[in-house]
């Protein structure tokens, strides 16, 4: 098998799904969970034997290949635009979930 993806995945509403995806896969590997810290966070997180994270500064993103974040966007009044460029800023790759408004992609993920 090929060297295994490390992902972090923000968000346990919609990011389930891609919980289940990485679950599913021989290259992806699940490597902590960023939320809030909600019960159903925890839970999850414990469900998939992974930390829940509830500071982007607790996991050590040189540890991380990709982050998913799948929280709300500043469209939907959501901090998932500056979650992706605190990420980006570590050197991380971010796959944003959510729709973005130009204006948030200009401010938060533009270079």
């Amino acid at each position: 098998m090929a060297e295994e993806i490390r992902v972090l995945v923000a968000g346990t509403g919609f990011g389930s799904y891609y919980l289940k995806a990485i679950e599913k896969s021989d290259k992806l590997k699940l490597a902590g969970i960023l939320s809030k810290g909600s019960e159903h966070s925890r839970r999850i997180a414990e469900q998939y034997s992974v930390k829940c994270y509830t500071d982007i500064s607790e996991p050590d993103l040189k540890n991380i290949d990709l982050a998913v974040v799948a929280v709300r966007s500043l469209l939907s009044f959501g901090k998932g635009g500056v979650i992706a460029k605190q990420i980006a800023e570590k050197g991380v790759t971010v796959l944003e979930e959510q729709p973005v408004y130009f204006a948030e992609a200009e401010k938060y993920l533009i270079r």
